[in-house]
Order: structure tokens, then sequence, then C-alpha cells
């Protein structure tokens, strides 16, 4: 062979290896690349993600294409490599290893070591650069790369159309013939758990700022939420019986910065509308400040309490009320919910003008918490690093109740583990405000051995400690916190305005 054959030989080698490296980034592009990215700049005109849009339609056609060029690739640089190396040093050795004195057996031996040298030298190559090199690179850069590849590998599966119909046809039958469902689409999809890794990913990486990762995580959390869980205590609802006067109401509203207030008839759970502070006003600039406000009343939504925000929401939108009451399963009314809560669920708390901003958690001199009982066991664990859990109660002040599990009195402890829950304000049946008092580590440690692993709670506001409650340690206790049966009771301890 002479050198010019020699030469161009390996040039032909060489632009195959590159074409088996397209073939191979290209593949991988189609599977790697964002659709939504694509279909974004193909909104905006443009030309190379217009066309990548066909394949994302029809990936099959595209990935066959690019396999049945790695497999051409491939075999041709397996014939050539063969024939320009282990033939033509296979030669060399033949005619100058018995000039050197070399046996037969010593020829034919460097003979089988000079294929098998090929066969590896041209294996590695092939794997590092047509294999591990573009996959890598497109593994990081598939945009650039689908953009870089789309228009010859539009040209070459036109060219090769019949081919791999042909291809893809066999491919069907053989599933149809083995009884194998289609296969799964290439189009990425993703599970509401993989959503939220995303979400939790882009903002490690800084694509996301910290308050959009939490309205994120909010929106995929409303949907779960019910309306209990987010409902203002009936105890804490500001009503007016339906026979007060439109003064009355004014004052009410006024006082308390409220623009609708619930009415009732003979008690607070037979309430069947509300009052809008726009119609009580007009009420009153008419000159009907004694007229009763049942004559002003709306429609109101009434929700059960496991109604979730997702369907109070869009029953909001429908009768364009923002405002439901919640009512237990015998009709009793538990709490209220406005649109303002469903979208503090979203976008958090939002404060106006009329509201006294008042942390919900207000450290001391001493280094303990001041803690308003009404705050939720998500919110105190997100802010403080604790475990609470509780079946029976969505707040702090509900979970310490249940732990009692008699009426609390101020002055009363529970211990936690990591703290010492005092109850510094109660009203009758209701915990209103809380002590949280840091306990010594050597505490926490002495308290961890007396008692049972299974009671291990993680509530230490810096690190994982070790948790018990007392009701735990005297056994009369399992995580399950029993429903106290005076909830009537605590129910008519709303004070309702009187007609005077």
């Amino acid at each position: 062979m002479s050198l010019q054959t020699f030469a161009l030989l390996v040039l032909i080698l060489i632009v195959l290896t590159i074409l088996n490296a397209f073939f191979v980034a290209a593949e991988m592009a189609i599977s790697r690349v964002r659709k939504t990215r694509i279909d974004e700049l193909a909104e905006q005109g443009d030309y190379l993600a217009k066309k990548t849009q066909i394949y994302l339609e029809d990936p099959e056609t595209f990935i066959t294409g690019g396999q049945l060029g790695i497999t051409l690739a491939m075999l041709f640089i397996g014939a050539l490599g063969e024939k320009t190396f282990a033939e033509e040093f296979s030669h060399w050795i033949k005619e100058v290893g018995p000039t050197m004195g070399w046996s037969v057996d010593v020829v034919i031996t460097s003979q089988i070591f000079v294929y098998a040298f090929v066969f590896t030298a041209t294996a590695f190559i092939q794997t590092v650069f047509a294999e591990i090199l573009p996959k890598t690179l497109t593994f990081h850069r598939a945009e650039a790369v689908i953009r870089l590849c789309i228009l010859p590998m539009h040209f070459w599966c036109i060219i090769t159309k019949p081919l791999l119909i042909f291809m893809n046809n066999v491919v069907a039958m053989t599933f149809k013939l083995l009884k194998v469902s289609d296969p799964p689409s290439h189009h990425l999809v993703h599970s509401e758990e993989e959503l939220k890794m995303l979400v939790s990913a882009s903002h490690e990486e800084g694509l996301l700022e910290e308050e959009e990762e939490e309205m994120l995580h909010s929106v995929f959390e409303f949907a779960d939420t019910v309306a209990n869980e987010i409902m203002t205590p009936r105890r804490d609802m500001k009503v007016l019986a339906a026979d007060k006067s439109v003064k009355e109401f004014v004052d009410l509203a006024l006082e308390h910065g409220h623009s609708r207030i619930p009415v009732y008839e003979e008690d607070v759970d037979s309430i069947f509308g509300f009052v809008h502070i726009r119609d009580g006003m007009k009420a009153f600039v008419d000159g009907k400040q004694n007229v009763a406000v049942r004559e002003l009343a709306r429609p109101i939504v009434i929700v059960p309490e496991n109604k979730s925000l997702g369907d109070l929401l869009a029953e909001f939108k429908l009768s364009r009320v923002h405002m439901a009451i919640v009512v237990d399963e015998h009709g009793g009314t538990e709490g209220m919910v406005t649109f303002e809560d469903l979208l503090e669920e979203l976008v958090g708390d939002i404060v106006d003008e009329h509201d006294i901003e008042e942390d919900m958690i207000q450290p001391a001199d001493d280094g303990s918490l001041l803690i308003d009982a009404r705050i939720s066991l998500e919110d105190i664990n997100d802010k403080l690093d604790t475990n609470f859990e509780d079946e029976q109660f969505n707040t702090l002040g509900g979970h310490v109740f249940g732990q009692l599990g008699r009426e609390p009195s101020e002055g009363d402890e529970v211990d936690s583990g990591a703290y010492l829950m005092r109850i510094e304000e109660a009203d009758r049946h209701r915990i209103i405000k809380l002590r949280l008092i840091k306990k010594e580590e050597d505490e926490e440690i002495e308290d961890g051995e007396g008692g049972s692993k299974d009671d291990e709670t993680d509530t230490d506001v810096t690190s994982k400690t070790s948790v018990e409650s007392d009701s735990k340690q005297n056994g009369k206790h399992s995580g399950k916190f029993k429903t106290i049966e005076n909830g009537k009771q605590t129910k008519d301890n709303i004070k309702p305005l009187e007609a005077s």
C-alpha cells in the first residue's frame, strides 16, 4: 500500500469517527433538550426550534436515524481499521520476520498480537472520542448541540426515510409478536415530587429566589390543604346578630378593621349571610342607622371542614363570594375562611393597614421564646427546625392541649425534650400564649436515656435532638391525641354582640 493510500484511509477513519460522534450527540440531544424551552423559542420564530419541534413530537424517526448512522459508521470503521492497520502491519511482519530470523510461530504470534492491538486501539478511540466525549458534551449543552445537529439530521432522515419507516415497522411488529405494549413517550414529563425537586435544585443553583421557591412549593401544597387547617377558629370570629342595627355593625367593623362580618339568627350555628362594609356605610349615610343588618345581609358560602382549598377557591370564583363558613359534620360552625386566607397560603402573610403586625415567635431576654399558641405546627417546624406532629391538632396550642389531656391552666408545663413548653396565658379551654424554654444539653441527654427510641422526635433549634413528652414517658400517650369531648362548650365560648 502506498503512503498516499494509507494517508487517505486514515483520513476516512477520522471522518467516520467524527460522524459517529455526531450521530451519538444528536440522538442524546433530542432526548435531553427541554421541550418547553424549544416551544418558547419556536413561538419567537426561531427556525431551528421549529424544526426541532417536529422531531420532539415524533422522536422515534430521529432516534432511529441516529442509530442507523451510528451503526453504519461503526461498520465502516471496523472494516477500514482492519484493512488499514491490521492487514498492512500483518503483511509487513510476514515479509520482514523471516529476514530477521523469526520462526513461523513467532511470525504468527506477532500477527495475532497486531490484530488484537488494532482492535483494542480502535475500540478505545471510538469509546472515548465517539461515545463518552459527545455524550458528556451533550449532557451539559443539549440545546446548543441540537441546534447544531438538527438540520444535518433532518436531511439525513429525509434521504433515509424509506429505510427508517421499514425499521420502525419491524420494531412495531416485534413488540406486537411479543405482546409488549407500545413503549412510553420520550417526552419529558415529571411527577409532583420531581417538580418539587426541580424547584429546590433551581433555588440551590441560584436560578430562583427563596421567595419564589417558597411560593412554588406553596402551590403544590395548596390542593392538599383543607379548610379547617387555615380557618379563623369559631371563638376568634367577629359575628353579629341579625337584629343588630346598622350603626352597631359599622362600629364593630371599624373597631376591628373588617370589611365583612357574618350575621346569624338564633346563635352562631345559624349563620346565614354576611354584611359588607360598603353596604353598611351606604345605609349609614342614607340615614338607616337603626335598620336591622338582616336587611343588608348577602348570601354566604357554607363548606365542610374537609373541603380542599383548590375546590374552595373554585367555589369563591363561581359564587363571587369571598367568605365561607366552615361547618362540622353536625352542621355546627367551626370557623371562617376568606379569600385573603387562601391568598396567604400562596404568597405568605398579608398585613394591611388595619392589621396589627405581631410576630408569632418573640424572643425574650432570658433566651426563651414567647409563642402565639395559634401558630401552626408546620410554621413552627419551619422556623425552629423542629418536628412537631399531631394527627388531631394543627396548631401548637392544640398540640400542647392534647398532651395535657385536660383543661389548660397558666403555669402548666409540657416537656418536649429539647424545649420545656409552659403555658403563659390561657382562657378557659384555650391556650393563648406559650413560652418555650431551651433545655440544657445535659438535660436533653438525661431525658433521652429515660425513654425509648421510638419516642425520639426532632425539636432542637440548631440540631437534631431526641424528644419525649411527659405523657409518653408515663405511657399515657401513644402519639395520637384524643379529641376533647367538651368541644361543644368551646364553641359556645364566643361572645356575640347582644341587642341593647
